[in-house]
């Protein structure tokens, strides 16, 4: 039994012997180049939100900001924006249940005599539950 101990520890020493002129050639230096293609998570790119930044000189109260209104995919203002909701469920102990609901909001921008610009934003929430238990939605049970 020690002899076929033995043998097995010479067989497990006999690599580490023949990577010793391997060791001499293993470059172990960081890279100067980095080896990602992108940018890492969380870099800072600069504000992208739109609001025009001040002019030098001039303080931060005295931009002027256009009300805005919701836009469409061509970059358009749109008057009447919105969204529909519904959802099916079922339960084999209580049966079905169905939920919908729409969305609207309607956004108007305004001139006064003066040249001072304005909006009028109205928005609406309609929404329906039908089923054996009261929902629980983004607003509360039903």
């Amino acid at each position: 039994m020690r002899l076929i101990a033995v043998f097995l520890a010479c067989l497990c020493a006999v690599p580490a012997f023949a990577s010793d002129k391997e060791l001499a050639a293993l470059d172990l230096a960081l890279p100067q180049a980095s080896p990602y293609r992108n940018d890492p998570p969380g870099t800072w790119y600069g504000d992208r939100s739109g609001v025009p930044a001040p002019a030098p000189g001039t303080s931060p109260a005295t931009v002027l900001r256009r009300p805005a209104c919701p836009t469409g995919a061509d970059g358009q203002e749109r008057p009447l924006t919105g969204a529909v909701t519904a959802g099916v469920g079922y339960s084999s102990n209580l049966g079905n249940s169905n939920y919908t609901a729409a969305d609207l909001a309607y956004c108007k921008r305004l001139v006064g005599d003066d040249g001072n610009e304005g909006a009028i934003r109205v928005q609406m929430h309609v929404d329906r539950f039908d089923g054996a238990l009261p929902a629980y939605g983004p607003r509360g049970p039903r």
